[in-house]
């Protein structure tokens, strides 16, 4: 009874999954009209047409962070990923370099469903 009153409580909070994914939608489409130069890429799949999507992928990259890596950072990517470990699966992925004062400097991130060559 009360994982049931924790899981309306929530739900009350927060929204159901289905509506905090579909406004990554929305997300997108408003760093795209935003960010002219970024890559965005939302990426979803679908079985059937009568099905619902599925989120597969989100990947952001802005172009002033890939301007600023090649003009002011070591010429050196590291890659890092954690695991996402809520009631929605996933993992993490982010592309970071070091600037001149050896500080970390975002490059681009991804939320992916797992891990593999593909993403």
């Amino acid at each position: 009874m009360c994982k049931r009153a924790k899981r309306m409580v929530l739900k009350e909070m927060k929204g159901s999954y289905k509506d905090e994914y579909g406004g990554l939608w929305a997300y997108a489409n408003d760093l795209r009209s935003t960010i002219l130069d970024g890559t965005i890429i939302l990426d979803v799949d679908r079985v059937t047409p009568n099905e619902p999507t599925t989120f597969r992928r989100f990947y952001v990259c802005f172009e002033a962070c890939k301007k600023g890596w090649l003009n002011g950072c070591r010429p050196i990517i590291s890659l890092d990923g954690c695991f996402l470990k809520g009631v929605c699966k996933g993992e993490l992925l982010v592309a970071i370099g070091r600037d001149g004062n050896n500080k970390i400097f975002p490059i681009a991130w991804a939320v992916v469903e797992v891990e593999f060559k593909g993403s």
